[in-house]
């Protein structure tokens, strides 16, 4: 297991990465080193979990069945959510259960939450729609 620094642009990852060596084949050996697991975030000396991960290059939407998807900008100052399904509330809750953004009466495919000003860690969006169903995923900011 190796700890990590990247730096890209102007931001700093901190993070972990487990590797495993090996060789191919024994009839024409060479050396191989496989990552099977990882977890990065921009906080230093964050106790991170395997899958507690932050995209580093592009959006990577996370997507449902109803094809609802939710993900930060690049910058990791916007929250997007889009669905096809009517939204009607998005929330966006701390790990100890405090509402730090929301939206309510979107009435629409999508939304838009500004978070630049939350400060970086673990929250939950709760996404409701107008036929009273709902979608809840983990982010890492």
């Amino acid at each position: 297991m190796f700890a990590i620094r990247l730096h890209l642009g102007a931001e700093y990852y901190y993070g972990w990465i487990h590797a495993l060596a090996g060789y191919t084949t024994e009839t024409n050996p060479r050396k191989t080193i496989t990552i099977d697991k990882y977890a990065f975030c921009k906080i230093p000396n964050y106790p991170l979990h395997l899958g507690q991960t932050e995209i580093i290059t592009g959006i990577s939407p996370i997507n449902t069945p109803d094809s609802t998807s939710v993900y930060l900008t690049n910058s990791g100052n916007n929250l997007n959510v889009t669905s096809g399904k009517t939204i009607k509330n998005v929330t966006l809750t701390s790990a100890n259960g405090v509402v730090v953004a929301s939206q309510y009466n979107i009435n629409g495919v999508s939304a838009n939450l500004n978070i630049a000003n939350i400060a970086h860690g673990a929250y939950i969006v709760q996404v409701t729609f107008n036929d009273l169903s709902s979608f809840a995923k983990q982010i890492v900011k």
